[in-house]
This record gives structure tokens, sequence and C-alpha cells, in this order.
């Protein structure tokens, strides 16, 4: 349209006569022509302005298209036709109140808010959102004094206020409501730090959720440029520092039950001093300080002290969750790799030689027999020796590691049950050991069978079959390779016998108790 504006332009200037000479009526004729294409072209932008009107569907959009063209579009012809564009936009902003107005009565009791909105701070977004929807094109509306002169646009200017009075009061419900909720929310800050579950005794760490999301509702009040509360900024100016302190107790408490989690059920007792120690620490966490305290600092560092270097005065011993966590860490390693490996040790210790690739002589069998058991039962006091070393070096590490409560001392009942017990697993380590060997001395002499297709077990005892006429005879004799068998049985069950029984005073080797 513009090139065809230029060409008609041009056309005019490029005649060959004076416009001015008023003797010659060819002007007339080219000017009738010129008003004619001025027409077709104002019927062509008519048609433009028709076709870009057609596909808007946001009365916002068709507000500013419909601004654009009266600021340049001055001609009367073009001036009506836009006169009459805004008011079927006019009308069609009416269907838009009526949608606001039903979408705003069908989700007023549950609007649909953005995802991770607190629920005060989506309301009220969600009710902005609608306001802003009728609002901006009532306010461009508004400037049109002939179109607020009509009939029609009084039916919807009172739709209008209606709606919008609608959606402010819903704004304010929900913000008054936030105002009368922060007191309750900061009643949370008054709890203490920990809590104990009622059923299974765990630590929790008491943080109401409701003061973070006070802070973010707080956060999204002073975005909407709303008037927030000093209780409420106060709140939010500490957000960093119980996001800190609910960190630290979060993990310190998962540290603790972690430590827990590891003392088996017959060393806890041995250990309750150290506990109880421990708990003294956390106590206050249960009753004293919540989460306004000003020394929840301090009772972090005791809680989980890590100094491991020697006090300067008596004082500063610290029984906090590192060093408890220290502690429990050596006894469980000590058990472990001191005290129950060499209990597995000697219930796989074997009593008897016995290789399936080999054959004895009745004197080589008495021999090699006896020289091997003097050695395994030397085993079994060394490593027997060991478990008791180990259990009294435990007992000495529990009873001097540092710590606030040492006039307490262990209670000797507790480390009495703790010796009986793994003397009790001795017993049972050694009476295995015995029942695999003599297991393993009738599997060896009553095998009747050949282990497979291509080996065949050899014989245990070599003997000498001797013709005595009439009779045939065994060189030993049967009964003597019976009554060595019986003697390498009765070793066996005498090893015990070197054993010393420690933890029961009643016995004083374990071979009294088998």
């Amino acid at each position: 349209m513009i090139r065809n504006l230029n060409n008609i332009i041009d056309d005019v200037k490029r005649k060959p006569y004076d416009l001015l000479d008023f003797f010659r009526n060819q002007f007339d004729r080219d000017f009738l022509e010129f008003n004619v294409n001025i027409h077709d072209l104002e019927i062509q932008l008519q048609g433009f302005v028709n076709r870009s009107f057609e596909h808007i569907t946001s009365t916002e959009h068709a507000l500013s298209l419909l601004q654009q063209f009266q600021a340049i579009l001055q001609r009367e012809t073009l001036r009506q036709d836009l006169e009459s564009k805004c008011l079927v936009i006019f009308q069609n902003y009416a269907r838009d109140l009526e949608a606001v107005q039903k979408l705003y009565e069908k989700h007023k009791y549950e609007p649909p808010i953005p995802r991770n909105a607190p629920p005060v701070a989506g309301n009220i977004m969600w009710a902005r959102q609608l306001l802003r929807r009728i609002e901006a094109p009532m306010q461009g509306f508004a400037q049109n004094k002939a179109l607020m002169a009509t009939k029609e646009s009084k039916r919807i200017v009172k739709t209008y206020n209606k709606v919008a009075k609608a959606l402010i009061e819903f704004e304010t419900l929900w913000h008054q409501a936030w105002l009368r909720s922060i007191e309750q929310c900061k009643a949370g800050l008054a709890a203490p730090l920990l809590v104990q579950h009622p059923e299974t005794s765990k630590i929790l760490v008491n943080f109401d959720k409701e003061i973070m999301q006070l802070t973010r509702e707080t956060k999204y009040m002073q975005r909407f440029n709303i008037p927030v509360p000093e209780a409420a900024m106060m709140v939010l100016l500490q957000e960093e520092k119980y996001k800190f302190y609910h960190n630290q107790l979060a993990h310190l408490v998962r540290e603790y039950e972690g430590v827990l989690a590891k003392l088996q059920p017959t060393i806890k007792p041995l250990l309750r001093p150290h506990l109880e120690d421990m708990e003294k620490k956390i106590a206050p966490g249960f009753s004293l300080l919540t989460w306004t305290s000003m020394n929840i600092d301090g009772f972090l560092h005791r809680f989980k002290q890590a100094s491991l270097e020697p006090p300067l005065w008596p004082c500063q011993h610290s029984a906090g969750l590192a060093r408890l966590e220290e502690l429990v860490r050596k006894v469980v390693d000590l058990v472990d790799n001191r005290v129950e490996s060499n209990l597995r040790a000697i219930a796989n210790t074997p009593m008897v030689d016995l290789p399936s690739d080999r054959s004895f002589t009745y004197d080589e069998f008495i021999t090699s027999q006896a020289k091997f058991q003097v050695q395994q039962a030397r085993l079994l006091q060394i490593r027997n020796e060991e478990v008791r070393n180990s259990i009294e070096d435990l007992l000495h590490l529990v009873k001097t590691y540092p710590r606030e409560n040492m006039d307490v001392q262990l209670n000797t009942e507790g480390t009495s049950l703790f010796m009986r017990h793994y003397s009790k697993l001795m017993y049972q380590a050694i009476l295995t050991c015995i029942q695999k060997s003599l297991q393993a001395m009738k599997k060896r002499l009553g095998n009747k069978t050949s282990s497979g297709f291509l080996y065949l077990e050899r014989p245990f005892f070599d003997v000498d079959v001797e013709l005595k006429v009439p009779n045939v005879a065994m060189n030993p004799p049967l009964e003597d390779i019976q009554k060595a068998i019986n003697e390498c049985a009765k070793k066996v069950l005498t090893c015990s016998k070197a054993l010393p029984c420690w933890g029961q005073q009643e016995v004083s080797t374990y071979h009294e108790l088998i």
C-alpha cells in the first residue's frame, strides 16, 4: 500500500503542465483521478485493518493494535471505522469479564496456584492475575469518553466493578488471614530444639516447617508491594540462621544415631557412663534451648566437640560426639578384630590331621597325631589368652577414656556380664572345634566310597595281612588300631584342659564345662 501511495504521488509530480494555471482544465481531470486512487487505497487500508483484528483473541492486544492505528490513521472514514472497532472490542471485553467472573466463582475456594508457591501468596497471585486481565483493558476504555457515554458501557462497567471488588476483597481476606497467622507461626520458635519420638524414642529436630513457610510468604509479600509487619520481617532476617541451626542439628542427630547403631547389645551397658555423659550434653536441647536462644552455637559446639588435645583444665574434658564416636570405633574395632576373629579362628581350628591323599601306619598315626595335637593345643592357648587380654584392654579403654563424669564408675555387674558373655562364646568356639574335629575323624575313617570316577580316596591305615595256617591275621591287630583311634579322640576332648576359663569363677578350665 505504501508503494501504491508513492506511485500515485509520483504520477502527480510527473504532470508536464503548471498545476496553478487555472485556464487549463486538465488538472481537474487529474485531480479527480487522484481522489479515485486515494479512495481505492483507503479501501485497501480498511481491508488491512479488518484483517489485522480477525485473529486477535486478547482484549489487551486488540486495544494495543487499535491505539497504533489511531495514532497513524487520521482520515475521517478510517477514524469512523476504528471507532466501530473500539465498540466491538468493548463488547468482547464484556464476555471476558463474564469469563473471569465464572472462573473466580469456580475456583475461589481452591484456586490453581503456581508450583512451589506458598498458599497465601499463591492465592493472592491468582487473584491479581485475574484482576490484571480485566483492569488494564478497562483503563484503556475509560479514556474513550464517547464509548463510556453509551448505554451498553454502564452495564459493562457495573460488572467490572463487581468482579474487581470481589478480587480485591479475596486478596484482602487472604492477607488478613496471613497477618493473623504470623504469631501462631512464630510460636514454633519457642519450641525446644530437640524432641524424642513417643514410640521409638528416636531423637528428632523439632523445627516447625511453618517458620520456613512464613519466610517464603514474606518474600512474596515484598514482591507484591504488600506491607509486611515487623514480626514477619524479623523472622525473615534470621532465616539463614535458622536454616544453619536446623542443618547442623539434623547432621549431628544422624551422626549420633549412627554411633548408637554401631553398638552391640553386649557392649552398650559398658559404655553407659559415656552415653549418660553425652545425653547430659544433649539434654538442654530438649528443654532449655529454643530457636530464639542466644547460646545455640555453644550447644552445637559441646554437642560435636572434636578436640582431641589434652585439656588445660580438668573441666575441659570433652565427651562430645566426636570423642564418643572415636571411643565406639575403637571398641568395635577391638571386638571385631581381636575378640570375635579369634573366636572364629578357634572354632575352625582342626585338632586332627587327616589328609585324604595319604595312608598311615599304626606307629605313624600315633606319632603324627600326638605332635599335631600338641601344636594345635598350643595355638588354642595363645588365641584364648589373646581373647582374654583383648577383653581386659577393652575394659581398661572404656574405664580410662576421658569424660566429664569421671567420678561415675563402671557398673561392676555390667562388666561381669560382659566377661561372662564372651567366656560363653569362647566355650562355644572350643566346643565347635572339638565337634568339627571328631566329625572329620568319623568322615575320614568311616568313608566306604570313592570320591569320584577318576579319583579314589586312599585307605587311612596301612596294615599287613599275615597267613598263619589255618588263619589269616592283621598286623597290627584291629583292636590296637581301634585303641589308637580312641586315644586320638580322647586327646581331642582333653585339649581344652590347658585352656583356663576366665569370666566364670565356678570352673578353672573349659574342659570342666565340656
